[in-house]
């Protein structure tokens, strides 16, 4: 997991996404920092573009 933080993940099985959005804002995680599962050919900012 990115910035070695691998206990920072979560998988959450339902319809949450827009609550976990606005819960992690309200508790101060900057948005920026709040990642999500990309469409396929998109890759995340730091990713490998060559791995």
């Amino acid at each position: 997991m990115e910035k070695n933080f691998p206990h920072h993940g979560a998988v959450a099985f339902g319809n949450f996404g827009k609550t976990l959005y606005e819960v992690f804002k309200y508790v101060g995680v900057p948005v920026e920092e709040i990642g999500y599962n990309q469409p396929a050919g998109v890759r995340y900012p730091t990713e490998n573009p060559w791995g």
